[in-house]
């Protein structure tokens, strides 16, 4: 928590538009949930780092769950935002998709602050079936559309079981590799454990892998 949180940040009472303020409020939500951690975390002590009041938080967030549900959202939105970015390249073969998407993924991956944050949620996700169930539902409803572009690359005796596997490993090695640089204090991976990366990457999408 920073200094200022510490002590309250001023209040204000200007209108501001909703987004604007769930974005105040998602940002100061990371930051204490960040510093403390989910349980630890108040209602009272995100109104006091977002410098508003407690029944402020709850005109746009029911609880401190639906902050989490918000944060979540926000995250997957972006990841499929970075895939479209992949997509509108218009790879020819899957392990052009594969080299693009990994790129953008690990950007995102070694995003220290963010790395941080969804410890503690896939933390809160083991314990709670009801954040466990937002996050699969969430994926399931705005990751189709990239889903289909990118199995039409799959190799023609790929089944669609194959494919998502190769994905699952995949997505396995970035968030150990940001895992591993947010317990590094942030430090990035040298140029050979990224280049391995990107060798893994290919070898899994290779056909004859």
């Amino acid at each position: 928590m920073t200094a200022a949180s510490a002590k309250g940040r001023p209040r204000t009472r200007r209108t501001e538009p909703a987004e604007v303020r769930r974005r105040q409020l998602l940002d100061a939500a990371k930051r204490c949930f960040r510093a403390v951690g989910f349980h630890a975390t108040t209602m009272a002590e995100v109104a006091a780092e977002a410098g508003v009041s407690v029944g402020l938080i709850y005109q746009h967030f029911a609880s401190k769950e639906a902050l989490i549900e918000g944060i979540v959202l926000e995250d997957l939105e972006q990841q499929m935002r970075d895939m479209a970015v992949v997509l509108d390249h218009r790879p020819k073969t899957l392990i052009e998709a594969i080299a693009l998407a990994t790129k953008a993924n690990l950007r995102i991956m070694l995003d220290r602050d963010r790395t941080a944050l969804m410890i503690e949620i896939a933390a809160e996700a083991t314990r709670n079936p009801k954040i466990r169930a937002f996050v699969a539902e969430t994926e399931a409803r705005i990751g189709p559309d990239y889903h289909e572009r990118l199995m039409a690359l799959k190799p023609a005796d790929w089944s669609d079981e194959k494919m998502a596997a190769r994905f699952e490993v995949l997505g396995g090695m970035l968030r150990g590799l940001a895992l591993q640089a947010a317990m590094n204090g942030g430090r990035r991976p040298n140029r050979a454990a990224l280049q391995a990366l990107n060798e893994a990457a290919i070898w899994l999408f290779t056909p004859e892998a």
